[in-house]
């Protein structure tokens, strides 16, 4: 049985190694963000010029969900770093910036539909997956995505204010159903 928080359960789990699951409540880990501004040029003739840069961590628990063996899916992490330019000019009336970035994420969650755990019951001849409408069953993905941002901004007047922005984002995904590809 899977317990629901709110009382009574919400599906059953059997044909599992009970050995796999774990009943820790407490998942821990640590997010941190870091940043740097550096001004090249101030003031100078009406003109600004910085760059900067950004790292950051992240983590993510994933609630409620459990793989194919019924185990709890891992929580969520990522990594992402972000470098870039910012020009104004006119007096600030008129501001570019180009920003590169790229972020990691593992452990990003992918739901597996139900007619998929029902081709895996079939080969093995038996319901050795969560059954219908029980806990969300997934399986997990990492993805890297990289690109880079353009946004022109020119304010001609105190009222008026006129944004132009271009970005492009290359994903690409890997490592993809670790859990689940043993079944195929």
């Amino acid at each position: 049985q899977i317990p629901n928080p709110s009382g009574g359960t919400v599906g059953e789990i059997t044909g599992f190694d009970q050995s796999r699951r774990t009943r820790d409540p407490v998942i821990r880990d640590d997010s941190l963000n870091y940043g740097v501004v550096g001004h090249l040029l101030r003031d100078r003739r009406g003109v600004n010029v910085s760059v900067f840069g950004n790292y950051s961590e992240s983590f993510r628990p994933v609630s409620g969900a459990i793989d194919l063996n019924g185990g709890p899916i891992a929580p969520i992490k990522g990594e992402g770093t972000e470098y870039g330019v910012r020009l104004e000019a006119f007096q600030g009336k008129a501001a570019l910036n180009v920003i590169a970035y790229s972020i990691d994420q593992v452990n990003s969650p992918i739901n597996i539909p139900q007619n998929i755990r029902d081709e895996i019951n079939a080969l093995f001849g038996a319901n050795t997956v969560v059954a219908a409408g029980a806990n969300t069953v997934g399986d997990t993905s990492t993805i890297r995505s990289e690109g880079m941002e353009f946004e022109l901004t020119l304010n001609p007047r105190p009222t008026w204010t006129l944004t132009a922005n271009f970005a492009r984002n290359d994903k690409q995904q890997a490592s993809v159903l670790p859990v689940t590809s043993p079944y195929w």
